[in-house]
């Protein structure tokens, strides 16, 4: 138990998603029971959801009370985590969204709809109303030479909502 303790103490993305507190660690996200951002025993509630890859992220996606989203990005691929605290003893279906892409760490935000670095640039997640609830496009085709240039040596984001911009920043200054 220690040892789990210590893991606890360093997750990579923290978010609350419907009464939770979910935790990035590894590739697993660890839920605390419904109501109990501090109690991270399956006797309360609790439990792990295996990713398959590398966890770098969260961003809460617009649901409704029945169907709560929220974008699980991995280096490599983007789930999407359904349900809620109240859903019964099983309360989340996680959905295979991007199989091929993910989001590069510290790099998603969320201005209008979630914003992230992957390996096509810089993409939106946005819903939409076709089979999937989501879609995901790249949004920086003018200036992929410099992403491609600079992807490696992402270290930050951050947004402006009153210029409505995402900024990402380098390593190399």
């Amino acid at each position: 138990e220690q040892r789990f303790r210590s893991f606890l103490d360093r997750p990579v993305a923290v978010a609350a998603h419907q009464q939770h507190l979910l935790l990035g660690i590894g590739s697993s996200v660890i839920h605390s029971g419904p109501g109990t951002p501090y109690n991270f025993s399956a006797s309360g509630g609790a439990g792990e959801i295996g990713t398959g890859d590398t966890v770098t992220g969260f961003s809460i996606l617009p649901g409704v009370a029945t169907t709560a989203a929220i974008a699980i990005f991995s280096r490599n691929h983007t789930k999407i985590l359904y349900g809620t605290a109240l859903s019964g003893p099983s309360p989340f279906t996680l959905v295979n969204f991007e199989t091929e892409t993910g989001a590069v760490p510290y790099t998603i935000q969320t201005l209008d709809r979630p914003y992230y670095l992957d390996d096509r640039g810089v993409v939106d997640l946005k819903a939409v109303q076709e089979y999937g609830n989501f879609s995901a496009a790249a949004q920086t085709r003018l200036v992929q030479p410099f992403i491609e240039q600079e992807r490696g040596r992402a270290i930050s984001s951050t947004i402006q909502r009153t210029k409505g911009q995402y900024r990402l920043f380098f390593n190399d200054g």
